[in-house]
């Protein structure tokens, strides 16, 4: 079969978008499929070592000063047409909701080929972190001054004009799909309630549980916590600092280790340092999959306060290696952390709860054996060869192998 696959986000930006598609492509070439993949130029001089049976085709894009993960793609529609014509795929499917989401439909409906939509981010949760004000970086030089003030701002309890216009358009976007794809049920239920009327079949992203493996065994001194993923704003990276102030108050020895790059990485370090936790807090920038396993595995809980996750790949990689994790009661976290079995989930904005939860796993042998072992098992649920025969049987039966 032959793919067309649109993403306004791909290598060698690393998130879990990315990951996701690359993992997924990476399967379905070795099955046979050829595939094109759709993606922002990022000014590669050498590109992403892929299958034979897979190509990429760059579209010129210019990042926001302080966002570099976040690209605005020209849509050359002459320029895409052209490629996806001559590649002659079976099927299109779109992976964001973006300048080359919208550019993957369009032309799917110009061709006339079934289009399959995943929804992978919300969108509708950006938008208060992409002010101009974040986006310029002009907030980036007031935490520099006050680092606290992230922390201090929640996010508006109701919709607000932007979101409601990006909702609007997001489901305008994937009822263009014959079908549309979330890595979480939860995700499919917000979807239906925000109008969206085409089918939607909740397929999780799926690990490499191989490189993942269980190694747990109940935490020795120094006993650390864990967290990959972007530094930005949204991911509220601040609140992990902040509650992992609270934990050193009754585990002194408890370490913090932060994965990852973003934005918002000045602001926590300067967080960091006013609370006096330069010593138990390390940073280290993003690294190949392969080797965050090692990483997983020398941890004892894996902590994130981010409110807008459609899945959390990280959290299962996390549990694969045995680990209990702490994350917010919003959108998918819940699909995934159990609360009070494999982990907790603590209300959206509550550090010193997130702290509390943390240091109960860090104090019970009991009752962190019985939660690792709960983690490793909800992370074996997500193995991603089976995800991706899931989605394989959709391609199929959209659009049938022509003999």
């Amino acid at each position: 079969m032959r793919i067309a696959i649109f993403t306004d986000t791909f290598y060698p930006n690393v998130d879990g978008v990315s990951i996701a598609i690359a993992n997924c492509v990476e399967i379905l070439a070795r099955k046979g499929h050829e595939i094109l993949i759709v993606a922002p130029d990022y000014g590669l001089s050498k590109e992403m070592n892929l299958a034979k049976n897979v190509t990429v085709q760059r579209i010129f894009s210019v990042s926001m000063p302080t966002y570099r993960s976040f690209r605005f793609v020209f849509p050359l529609y002459g320029k895409c047409l052209q490629s996806v014509r001559s590649f002659k795929p079976d099927i299109i499917h779109i992976e964001t909701y973006s300048t080359l989401g919208y550019l993957g439909a369009r032309i799917a409906k110009k061709l006339g080929l079934p289009l399959v939509g995943t929804y992978h981010t919300l969108a509708s949760e950006f938008v208060k972190y992409l002010s101009p004000l974040n986006l310029f970086g002009i907030n980036g030089l007031i935490e520099n001054i006050i680092p606290h003030k992230m922390s201090q701002t929640l996010p508006p309890k109701k919709d607000g004009f932007m979101k409601r216009t990006i909702w609007r358009t997001t489901i305008r976007l994937y009822n263009k799909c014959n079908l549309v794809v979330t890595p979480s049920p939860s995700i499919k239920g917000e979807l239906e309630s925000r109008g969206l009327k085409k089918p939607i079949l909740p397929i999780s992203n799926g690990i490499k549980v191989e490189i993942f493996a269980n190694k747990r065994k109940f935490p020795k001194k120094p006993r650390k916590i864990l967290y990959v993923g972007r530094v930005s704003y949204e991911k509220r990276v601040d609140l992990v600092i902040f509650a992992f102030s609270h934990v050193i108050k009754s585990v002194p020895d408890a370490h913090l280790t932060i994965i990852g790059q973003g934005p918002a990485l000045g602001s926590i370090k300067i967080l960091s340092e006013k609370l006096g936790l330069s010593k138990n807090v390390s940073f280290i920038a993003f690294m190949k999959q392969e080797m965050l396993g090692g990483y997983y595995r020398q941890s004892d809980i894996f902590m994130t306060a981010s409110p807008m996750e459609t899945q959390g790949l990280v959290l299962i990689e996390a549990m694969s290696c045995g680990l209990p994790c702490i994350g917010v009661d919003r959108f998918a976290v819940p699909d995934v952390i159990h609360h009070g079995i494999n982990g907790y989930v603590a209300r959206q904005n509550y550090a010193q709860e997130m702290a509390q939860y943390a240091v109960r796993l860090l104090c019970s042998s009991g009752l962190y054996a019985k939660a690792s072992k709960a983690a490793r098992q909800e992370a074996l649920k997500h193995n991603l060869k089976k995800c991706v025969e899931k989605l394989e049987k959709v391609y199929l039966g959209l659009a049938p192998i022509k003999h």
